[in-house]
């Protein structure tokens, strides 16, 4: 999404997500320069910046009202297996102005869905694999993990892309896409466990 302010400053927009609340949405917006992350009542008003890097950050979830999952591209710390490029994921605290973010996990996470018990869905990034890519076969294809009281656990195997998970109605149901067959003209299904 593209918004023009003023004469010709354009900043664009994008992967918004909502408090579970309703009450408010965080974004991400490269209106100050790079990719930060900034929060905003749902009814309007001024738009409050929580994140600084020079990385680009992208939110992906709530956890509760208050605590913000979202991606970043720094730089991962010297003993870490991950690359560079794949970004690390953390939390902060949309209530206090200025808190640094918390380190949640030293690895990627490219979507995630929570809960109302906290217990969080996601798609990892085992390498650099395009997310779009149709019709991949290999080790770097993305796969659906669940994270529940500091436990993880995979929940797909196939070997191509497993991605987008989200909670369904019924108590530990879910819905995630797939691409299960190369005869899949329209390419991707999706399943519910």
């Amino acid at each position: 999404d593209v918004e023009s302010r003023g004469l010709g400053d354009v900043y664009k927009r994008q992967a918004p997500v909502w408090t579970p609340d309703g009450s408010r949405i965080a974004f991400a917006s490269d209106r100050l320069g790079s990719e930060d992350i900034f929060i905003i009542d749902s009814r309007g008003g001024n738009a409050r910046r929580l994140t600084t890097s020079s990385s680009g950050e992208t939110p992906l979830a709530f956890i509760n009202d208050s605590t913000l999952l979202f991606s970043a591209n720094d730089m991962p710390a010297r003993g870490s297996a991950q690359a560079p490029f794949l970004g690390q994921t953390f939390t902060v605290n949309v209530d206090r102005p200025a808190q640094r973010p918390v380190m949640f996990l030293s690895m990627p996470m490219r979507s995630a869905s929570v809960n109302k018990d906290g217990d969080i869905l996601y798609t990892d990034r085992k390498g650099y694999e395009d997310y779009f890519r149709k019709h991949e076969r290999s080790s770097g294809t993305n796969d659906v993990w669940l994270y529940d009281d500091g436990a993880f656990r995979q929940l797909t195997t196939f070997n191509g892309h497993d991605m987008d998970p989200v909670w369904g109605p019924a108590p530990g149901s879910y819905y995630y896409i797939s691409e299960p067959t190369r005869l899949d003209v329209i390419s991707y299904a999706v399943f519910c466990l």
